[in-house]
């Protein structure tokens, strides 16, 4: 896999399911670490901060909501998706222009 997928990964949605809708980052925390991402402190903040402002837009945001600045975070910080990341079928591209 060369890049995030735009889809939510299967194992991390399951894990968001197991939470009350608004909670998110312990399930997160808890994915990234089965995948050894490290995840921490001041880097994640700003992620929270995104998060906490799509809640101010977008009530109850979705598992597919989050998943998009989550992406867009991990992209922007370098980290690189791993080889087993279990994948849904992607969502298909509004570029594809069908």
């Amino acid at each position: 896999m060369k890049d995030w997928p735009v889809t939510i990964p299967k194992d991390l949605r399951e894990a968001l399911d197991t939470f009350s809708s608004n909670e998110w980052l312990t399930p997160l925390r808890t994915w990234a670490e089965a995948h050894g991402l490290q995840l921490a402190g001041a880097r994640l903040s700003e992620l929270e901060r995104k998060c906490a402002e799509l809640e101010r837009w977008r009530w109850p945001a979705s598992h597919q909501d989050r998943w998009i600045l989550i992406r867009e975070w991990l992209i922007c910080e370098g980290f690189h998706p791993p080889a087993d990341l279990p994948l849904e079928s992607e969502i298909p591209s509004c570029r594809s222009g069908h």
